[in-house]
């Protein structure tokens, strides 16, 4: 079976998948490899923690307080007490639009976000989503998921509660004109 690499792609969730989880869910795949399965974020599951409370948490004073104001995201159902962090390379030229983010897992980057020395743009997980080998690809084979360019503004810029519709838009799907119904042609 011929493997598609899915690295800096977003999975959206099809209306037809259900669960409290996955459900209109977005997730970026950070890695995937034939052999490793994939990891990837969903960027549309906040939690009621605030970076505020996780800063605290870790003993970080806060500098910028609109900051300690942003919401904290569950990653994915993996590994819930793990924290990363998503950002842009601190906004090197070469990746303003479509470049690759980073994940970083360092206090450093949570003191340099604290102080208002870190990335102009991020996001902070706890968790993952995760898949075996093989498993991502069955699930896109049964149409669990659409599978969407990675868009920079969409991760970072558009609100969380149209980041769903929006990632299918840039396929230029409509979600609501979908059936919750699973066939195949």
């Amino acid at each position: 079976m011929r493997i598609n690499n899915f690295k800096n792609q977003f999975l959206i969730a099809m209306p037809s998948m259900t669960g409290e989880f996955f459900g209109k869910s977005v997730v970026y795949i950070y890695e995937h490899s034939e052999k490793g399965g994939a990891i990837g974020f969903t960027i549309n599951k906040p939690l009621s923690a605030t970076l505020g409370n996780v800063l605290e948490h870790l003993n970080i004073k806060v500098e910028d307080k609109a900051s300690a104001n942003l919401p904290v995201y569950s990653g994915g159902p993996v590994g819930p007490d793990q924290g990363f962090v998503i950002h842009d390379r601190m906004s090197l030229a070469e990746n303003k639009e479509t470049g690759e983010v980073c994940i970083s897992t360092t206090r450093e980057i949570l003191q340099e976000i604290a102080d208002k020395k870190g990335p102009d743009h991020f996001m902070v997980m706890l968790g993952y989503s995760g898949w075996e080998p093989g498993q991502l690809e069955k699930e896109i084979q049964r149409n669990d998921w659409l599978v969407a360019p990675f868009k920079k503004d969409i991760l970072f810029q558009v609100p969380i509660a149209q980041r769903w519709v929006a990632s299918a838009k840039s396929l230029g799907v409509d979600l609501t004109k979908l059936s919750s119904q699973v066939g195949h042609a």
